[in-house]
């Protein structure tokens, strides 16, 4: 009985078998390796990570936790004086908060975005949410991040999806926020 050729992935190896000869080993070429971390369901369940977390939500930041991924919306009155895009004082300790936080998440990428409620023109809209969220990944540049391994953009979106409803003034101070996502590899 002839036995056809065929071939078995065994442990990093190739083991070709056929009637007329015994198996042959082949090796495999190396994986390649990417300096990226991978990171499993339980990330969050990092001690460091859960007390900044925690740290953070004494900021006034609301945090959405998922699998592979985590956003934090800082309200307008964390970290910018009012009607304007900058920093207020107490803004140092959140956004040093925020990035404690990042350089525990190697490999991450992060995207800082920007909102504004719906009172001014779309173009001014525009402009006052990218130069809030400008402001906070220049900050953050200054913290050390992004690291080598991690990414940083930020974007302004103006009055698009908003959190709250615009008919009250403190529904359009929900909507005027800046949002930190964070996608993690898997």
């Amino acid at each position: 009985m002839k036995w056809k050729k065929f071939s078995l992935i065994l442990g990093g190896a190739i083991f070709l078998a056929s009637s007329a000869s015994a198996a042959t080993y082949k090796p495999l070429p190396p994986l390649k390796r990417y300096n990226t971390k991978f990171y499993n369901c339980y990330w969050i369940n990092n001690p460091k990570i859960k007390a900044l977390i925690k740290e953070l939500h004494h900021y006034h930041v609301n945090t959405i936790i998922r699998p592979y991924g985590l956003r934090m919306e800082f309200p307008n009155y964390v970290l910018f004086d009012n009607l304007t895009d900058q920093f207020n004082p107490r803004a140092i300790y959140p956004i040093d908060t925020l990035s404690r936080l990042l350089h525990q998440l190697p490999s991450a990428k992060i995207y800082v975005i920007g909102y504004s409620d719906n009172v001014m023109a779309e173009s001014l809209k525009k402009a006052y949410s990218f130069n809030r969220s400008q402001k906070l990944a220049g900050a953050l540049w200054t913290k050390g991040i992004p690291m080598k391994s991690q990414s940083l953009s930020y974007r302004g979106l103006g009055s698009r999806y908003p959190v709250a409803n615009n008919r009250y003034a403190n529904h359009m101070a929900d909507n005027r926020h800046v949002e930190v996502a964070v996608k993690l590899p898997h």
